[in-house]
C-alpha cells in the first residue's frame, strides 16, 4: 500500500465535506491527511488526541467506541474508530453536521478496511518510535 493510495481514498470525503481536516491513523501517527491549510501544530495536537482516544477501548473493557465526537455552534471534530489502533479523523469548520461526518467516516472505513494490515506495516516499518526518539521525547517532556 502507498501513501499515495491513502490520500486518493481521501479525496471523496474531503471534496463532499468540505472539512478544515482530514486524516487516518495508526496508533495515533498520521499516515495520510488533507486539509485546507498546513499546520504542524494543528497536526500534532490532533494527533496526540487520536492517540489518546484509541486508549478508550483499552481502558474500558468491552466499551468497544465507534466514535468520539465533539460539537460547537461552528465546528466539529470526530475521530472514529475502524479498528482499536486505526482511526479517521476530521475537524469541520462551519456549521456542524454531525450525520454528515458520520456517514463519510463509515463509507471511508469500509474502503480503508481492505488496508488494515498494511495501514499497521506502515506504522511499524515508517512511524513507530524508536527506543531512541522514544527517549529524547522523554526528556524534551
Amino acid at each position: 500500500m502507498e501513501v499515495k493510495t491513502l490520500e486518493n481514498l481521501l479525496n471523496k470525503p474531503f471534496n463532499d465535506l468540505k472539512p478544515y481536516y482530514i486524516g487516518v491513523f495508526a496508533k495515533g501517527k498520521v499516515i495520510a491527511s488533507k486539509y485546507i491549510k498546513k499546520s504542524k501544530k494543528l497536526e500534532d495536537y490532533f494527533s496526540r488526541m487520536v492517540e489518546r482516544s484509541l486508549e478508550i477501548n483499552d481502558a474500558i473493557k468491552n466499551f468497544n467506541a465507534e466514535f468520539l465526537s465533539s460539537e460547537g455552534t461552528d465546528f466539529s471534530i470526530m475521530i472514529y474508530y475502524i479498528t482499536t489502533e486505526i482511526a479517521i479523523g476530521i475537524i469541520h469548520i462551519g456549521k456542524p453536521n454531525f450525520s454528515l461526518l458520520k456517514i463519510a467516516a463509515q463509507d471511508l472505513t469500509r474502503e480503508l478496511k481492505k488496508y488494515e494490515k498494511d495501514l499497521l506495516l506502515y506504522y511499524e516499518e515508517y512511524l513507530k518510535p524508536t527506543e531512541e526518539q522514544f527517549g529524547l521525547e522523554k526528556e524534551n517532556h
